[in-house]
């Protein structure tokens, strides 16, 4: 059975488009504005003394580091490590 290709995998695909995003993320104009922008996501829901408020703050801050950490590697090349060598496996102990 073959798996479908993910949404970074079919992005991959358009080496013009993953190129030219990854020089887009690259740039110093760029990497400020989504700085500012993240800390203007902070800046919006920190505010805050209720404990149930302050949690969903925490987790919109998540979401939005992890989005953003996502935006800029979507253009990095995925590679295979494969597995490791039996030189390297041979020490391990997997009964620990």
């Amino acid at each position: 059975m073959t798996s479908l290709p993910t949404p970074r995998q079919q992005f991959l695909k358009d080496e013009r488009a993953a190129t030219e995003h990854a020089s887009l993320m690259a740039s110093r104009p760029f990497r400020h504005a989504a700085s500012v922008a993240l800390l203007q996501v902070v800046d919006s829901v920190a505010d805050t003394t209720d404990p149930v408020d302050a949690a969903a703050a925490y987790h919109r801050i998540i979401g939005a580091r992890e989005y953003l950490k996502k935006l800029l590697t979507l253009g990095d090349a995925v590679t295979d490590v494969g597995a490791l060598p039996p030189e390297k496996t041979s020490s391990l102990n997997f009964n620990a």
